[in-house]
């Protein structure tokens, strides 16, 4: 089965916004955060991948985000996995906060485990979110798809992922797996 894979390529496409005490915009930071730090900041972590070649012919059968922690965390957060239920995704200089973006319908609950700095961990598969946005009557292929990482619930810790800013080889991606509507592969 064909598999595309996109990582984050720009400065402006990976950050966080912090929800409380007071709004705030994080891009161009060395890490990405998400989760929950007491006691009132909420962390939403945007990624934007540029030219997501698929199309509606395409059946998607598994997305996942691949992130590599810049730090150590060690308690489950509950993290609301989607799309941005848009055609094109705007960077994060045009639109920063990922709680103000419209989220697909379909999302995936990812309660997210320890993990240990440096090594590399994956979401589970939010292919019905990916697929309702390529499925989108404006949709073009090669259009930009924005990632939400949205925390649910205010108690716990937050997790960082490294950056484009800080790390280009690190920063995250996108991984699909994908076959034409007809059950055949496409390359």
């Amino acid at each position: 089965m064909p598999t595309l894979q996109i990582q984050i390529a720009a400065d402006t496409d990976d950050g966080y916004y912090e929800d409380s005490p007071g709004p705030a915009c994080w891009r161009q930071s060395n890490s990405v955060r998400f989760g929950h730090s007491a006691p009132a900041a909420v962390y939403h972590a945007i990624f934007r991948f540029e030219g997501v070649v698929l199309d509606n012919s395409h059946k998607i059968t598994s997305a996942k985000l691949y992130l590599k922690a810049a730090s150590n965390f060690n308690v489950v957060l509950d993290i609301r996995l989607g799309c941005n239920d848009v055609a094109d995704a705007d960077n994060l200089a045009v639109q920063c906060d990922a709680s103000g973006r419209v989220m697909t319908a379909h999302f995936t609950e990812w309660l997210a485990e320890a993990q240990v700095g440096n090594d590399w961990y994956y979401s589970p598969d939010f292919s019905t979110a990916l697929q309702e946005v390529i499925d989108r009557g404006d949709w073009v292929s090669g259009n930009a798809i924005a990632v939400l990482l949205v925390q649910q619930n205010p108690a716990g810790s937050y997790a960082t992922a490294w950056s484009f800013h800080s790390a280009p080889a690190d920063a995250a991606y996108l991984e699909v797996e994908y076959q034409d509507s007809s059950g055949g592969a496409m390359m």
